[in-house]
């Protein structure tokens, strides 16, 4: 909740003091400090999606450096996420067309390879906004789209992280719970770990004594599958925050507070190697870093 309130506030001083450009709204905000700059970054994306002209052209055209795209995405993907979801009706006669169409404005709004990242959104907004719709959004794509169904599912542990019942002293260990037992296939299992993961180390980069707490009561009710789906989802948060920010330093020491305790090298410093092996010499689409293989 103090990071939403710091956020907001920034959101609000960008858009009364930053320059009339979008580009240099995103220039501003990346120089924020990162813990808060990411957030308003992906503000300034999720605000982006009310023009007509999509995202990619406009940071292309603008030359906003493609290290603050990642987050933009991501914003404009919770954007379009709650246009579509809101429009959809109660109980929608053809739910796999209306799907099919949202992940054509995905490919239309987002650069070559952050597609999934846009698309990933869906799952988010709907647990935290539109939960009634997520059992046909499920089964739409298991019919159609077995590799969106997985996206849905990173989304939806995301959401978990930042709903309300993670706001309490616990709160992580009823997300992965829920995580481990809403999607109804073992993929979306994984995935929504994953998801919950990926929030949880992106919020606590700053505060990895936050993450090391949360990790230390998790480890024991992750069995090895989950436990590796949590440990990709913090490598591929580290993954965004290194594509973002380069090598400041707050990533180096979250992994060395890490690797003070068992669970923190089980669950984040050694998914974080295997991935850095698994990727030398490839940096590798956006999109891949918001899915769990």
């Amino acid at each position: 909740m103090r990071l939403q309130e710091a956020v907001g506030k920034a959101l609000a001083a960008l858009g009364s003091a930053a320059p009339a450009s979008f580009a240099g709204r995103v220039a501003a905000a990346r120089r924020l400090p990162p813990a808060s700059g990411l957030w308003v970054l992906e503000g300034l994306g999720d605000a982006a999606a009310d023009g007509d002209e999509p995202l990619h052209r406009r940071l292309e055209r603008e030359g906003v450096a493609i290290a603050s795209w990642p987050p933009l995405h991501a914003g404009l993907g919770l954007a379009l996420a709650r246009r579509f979801l809101s429009a959809l009706p109660p109980a929608p006669r053809d739910v796999a067309a209306a799907v099919a169409g949202f992940a054509r404005r995905c490919r239309r709004q987002a650069a070559p390879g952050y597609a999934g990242a846009v698309f990933e959104s869906l799952g988010f907004v709907a647990w935290n906004l539109h939960p009634r719709h997520l059992a046909a959004l499920d089964r739409a794509l298991a019919e159609d789209d077995p590799v969106r169904r997985r996206y849905l599912w990173h989304g939806v542990g995301r959401g978990l992280y930042f709903s309300p019942l993670c706001a309490v002293p616990g709160g992580t260990a009823v997300a992965l719970a829920r995580a481990a037992l809403a999607p109804p296939f073992a993929a979306g299992r994984r995935n929504a770990v994953a998801g919950v993961a990926w929030a949880l180390t992106l919020v606590n980069l700053p505060r990895p004594e936050s993450f090391a707490a949360a990790a230390a009561v998790a480890a024991p009710y992750l069995d090895r599958e989950l436990a590796a789906a949590f440990g990709d989802g913090v490598a591929s948060a580290l993954a965004l925050w290194h594509r973002v920010y380069g090598e400041e330093p707050t990533a180096g020491r979250f992994l060395a507070a890490a690797a003070a305790s068992s669970a923190g090298r089980r669950l984040a410093c050694r998914p974080w190697e295997r991935l850095r092996r698994r990727r030398r010499g490839r940096e590798g689409a956006v999109e891949e870093l918001f899915i769990h293989p």
